[in-house]
């Protein structure tokens, strides 16, 4: 069997369309097939940490200078790739008009509708 993936492969058996969304949906993040469908998924688990430790160094640091004992000019963390503190379309941001109610009803409809095993 060959090792690379033809596109004559696509939607055939071999590699099915559905397979095709499973490989995408589950791409781990920090891999370019992450990064090309989502632009906040460039980073991995450990470039958080990371931020979060460079941040608070630097937070120490100016805690100690006179500005840090005035209030002054505090540092800011570093944004990850695809975010912005003025993007409002910020996935982190629930405004209370986006919050939509749902009946019984629809929601119970909602529950019982079918759902799609990922085989592995």
């Amino acid at each position: 069997m060959p090792t690379c993936i033809s596109h004559t492969w696509l939607g055939c058996p071999l590699l099915s369309w559905h397979d095709i969304y499973l490989i995408a949906a589950n791409s781990e993040p920090g891999t370019p097939l992450a990064k090309v469908l989502d632009k906040r998924m460039a980073w991995k688990p450990i470039d958080f940490w990371m931020r979060s430790i460079e941040y608070s160094l630097r937070w120490l640091v100016w805690a100690k200078t006179k500005d840090g004992q005035k209030g002054r000019r505090r540092p800011k963390p570093v944004q990850p790739p695809g975010t912005s503190n003025h993007n409002p379309n910020r996935r982190d941001v629930v405004r209370r008009n986006d919050l939509v109610g749902m009946d019984k009803r629809s929601l119970r409809d909602y529950l019982n509708q079918p759902r799609i095993a990922a085989s592995a």
